[in-house]
């Protein structure tokens, strides 16, 4: 599938989850005062450190979100992405889209809201791979020359998500459930086809008049066989995070500040709240990030982040490392 019919994919699901929302109670959608428009833009750029392959990474995308009031919205968005190989070895160019649909139901019964939300990802990972063979000369008498060979594909993946989640009204404490199903069809022939499962429960709790917030979630991925990762076929972590809001006009004028660590190792994973899949990387076995976000403004903000990650390349026995940062604008309309 080319990114044309990825695209039009991408637009029955948006119509579809739109489709949804407006039959849900269209007289109340109608409003239009009652809309708030999130736009964001945001880049990456990676250095590895110690890597066989790879020189670097950088993506850059747009995520354009919709949300009426507290109780329903609608999310699209795009992301392109490369990886540099090294001499001699992959390079790998990225075009990744994503639906997204949510809806909210209070419970008072439950002291909270239950939510529900669904989204689809459609990517397509072109891979190219060049080798450079030295021919000598006639007669070994010298005059070598230097055959250059490019072979190419293409993974077209699919991935389908689901959460159903739970936040009190306090808003001190937050529950989830989220599942992922992932179709990889790879292109390169000497490989199987996977197909991968993803549960991801969460818990957050939040104290100290809501000005603090820790949040735990386990990653326990399963894939259909380990044709392509060394014969591994899951793997298990657990993504921890503490956020901190600031008052108004103190420590350099930032809105929040998050730190973050990885335990475990994951691979093919779907970040619901970055709303990234980890495609194009290598086995992750451990980050330490931290990031900062600064309101300029009622509607406009800016979040830069800084991780350091460790990664193991199986097929080539290499572990190595990666530098990220990462800067996001953020605009409500």
């Amino acid at each position: 599938m080319n990114i044309k019919e990825k695209f039009r994919k991408l637009l029955f699901y948006i119509i579809c989850i739109t489709g949804l929302f407006m039959l849900h109670n269209s007289s109340a959608y109608s409003d239009s005062h009652e809309w708030l428009v999130n736009s964001e833009l945001f880049s990456t750029a990676s250095g590895y450190q110690s890597s066989v392959t790879r020189d670097g990474f950088m993506n850059a995308g747009i995520h354009v979100d919709a949300k009426y009031l507290d109780s329903a919205g609608f999310g699209v968005g795009y992301t392109y992405a490369q990886v540099f190989g090294v001499t001699d070895k992959f390079d790998i160019t990225q075009h990744a889209f994503f639906a997204s649909g949510n809806y909210n139901y209070y419970v008072d019964s439950l002291s909270g809201k239950l939510g529900f939300r669904a989204d689809y990802y459609g990517i397509e990972d072109s891979n190219s791979y060049t080798t450079r063979t030295i021919v000598p000369g006639p007669g070994g008498m010298g005059g070598s020359s230097i055959v250059q060979t490019t072979f190419e594909f293409t993974n077209i993946i699919d991935v389908v998500f689901a959460q159903l989640s739970y936040i009190n009204f306090k808003k001190t404490f937050y529950v989830d459930v989220g599942y992922a199903f992932s179709d990889y069809d790879l292109g390169d022939v000497e490989v199987q086809d996977i197909d991968i499962d993803q549960w991801t429960p969460t818990l957050g709790f939040g104290w100290n008049e809501k000005y603090d917030w820790l949040q735990a979630r386990l990653y326990i991925i399963d894939l259909s066989n380990g044709d392509s990762t060394g014969g591994v076929t899951s793997y298990e972590s657990v993504d921890l995070t503490w956020t901190h809001w600031f008052k108004p006009g103190t420590v350099l004028n930032m809105d929040s500040f998050t730190a973050g660590l990885l335990i475990g190792e994951r691979e093919f994973a779907l970040d619901p709240d970055a709303r990234i899949v980890y495609s194009i990387g290598h086995t992750q076995i451990g980050t330490a990030s931290i990031n900062a976000v600064w309101k300029i403004n009622e509607s406009f903000r800016i979040m830069t982040y800084y991780g350091y990650s460790r990664y193991d390349d199986q097929e080539n026995m290499n572990e190595y490392a990666s530098n990220d940062f990462y800067i996001n604008f953020s605009k409500d309309w």
